[in-house]
């Protein structure tokens, strides 16, 4: 029997520590409190929502008047080359995992927070690799019954997957393919691409990583491509246009945008979803003005009246 938890903080839940109160809140470890906690919602007309590591997350400092699912299902499981993961396992014990077995393929991945649930719904990726590249398939829970989607089924695009579309698909379980590799220069990969990562995010940093979505170069006008950085695993950064229009230090309440890099959004302790909101809207406002180009949060609003 699920335990129902009531006026629950959810800052206590997501990397950025921002966000009001859900009205009710479950966590679950099993598909079997998972259909309850459904079961729930359904019987008493509540909307819900599906969390796990919480990493791309900013919640509404209102909360949520539904019921919050946090997705708590652990474990791997290794048959050949072949893994199967629950999808509440953290991402970061998943590429710990396959550069210990020798196995190549997710190894960039390296300390990019947040669940392999939330990874492959948001087709998460770093220095050339995503997600998707090794996943064979998913697990889906709809409603009470379970079925399997293929990768060709989840319509993969840089950070985006079908999943988004259709929310009433709760990914349980995830399953990969991954090449043999070399496990010193795995560990080696990991290790400078952590490095990398470091002179980004400070340890300890409340930030969800980067906010915007990079842009896709062959997407943009071509009378753009001329002028701007090209070396990006074909994506133009983000940074790039939020620094062109001075992004850099800005801040607003407690929020500030990093000096050493015009993408990453930072609680300094706090901060409130809306601060962060409007900081956010008045630079992607400010590139829109300048260049034409609708920047894409790469982390997803929940809660808000407003669309970004």
């Amino acid at each position: 029997m699920i335990k129902i938890q009531e006026n629950v903080l959810l800052e206590r839940y997501t990397t950025l520590r921002i966000g009001g109160a859900a009205k009710y809140f479950i966590e679950v470890y099993s598909i079997e409190e998972l259909k309850e906690a459904l079961h729930y919602a359904k019987d008493n007309a509540l909307t819900y929502y599906v969390i796990a590591g919480g990493s791309d997350l900013l919640i509404s400092d209102e909360g949520l008047s539904g019921l919050i699912i946090k997705l708590s299902l652990q474990g791997l499981t290794l048959e050949d080359a072949r893994i199967i993961v629950a999808s509440g396992t953290s991402l970061q014990k998943l590429v710990d995992y396959t550069i210990e077995h020798g196995l190549a393929g997710i190894e960039k991945l390296n300390n990019i927070p947040g669940s392999v649930g939330g990874a492959v719904y948001g087709n998460a990726g770093a220095f050339g690799q995503t997600i998707s590249d090794k996943l064979i398939r998913v697990r889906v829970l709809v409603g009470d019954k379970e079925k399997y989607l293929s990768k060709q089924d989840l319509e993969f695009d840089y950070r985006e997957s079908v999943l988004k579309n259709h929310k009433d698909w709760i990914i349980t379980e995830v399953e990969f393919e991954m090449g043999m590799g070399d496990r010193e220069l795995l560990r080696k990969t990991a290790s400078e691409v952590l490095e990398t990562r470091k002179q980004k995010y400070a340890l300890g940093i409340k930030c969800p990583g980067s906010f915007f979505k990079n842009l896709l170069i062959n997407r943009l006008p071509i009378e753009l491509q001329k002028d701007i950085p090209k070396d990006y695993f074909g994506k133009v950064p983000a940074w790039w246009f939020l620094e062109q229009v001075g992004a850099k230090g800005a801040t607003r309440g407690q929020i500030k945008i990093s000096d050493h890099h015009a993408n990453l959004y930072i609680n300094q302790g706090g901060g409130t979803a809306a601060d962060f909101f409007a900081l956010a809207k008045e630079y992607k406002d400010k590139v829109k003005d300048r260049f034409g180009v609708d920047l894409e949060p790469e982390v997803q609003l929940v809660g808000f009246k407003e669309e970004l």
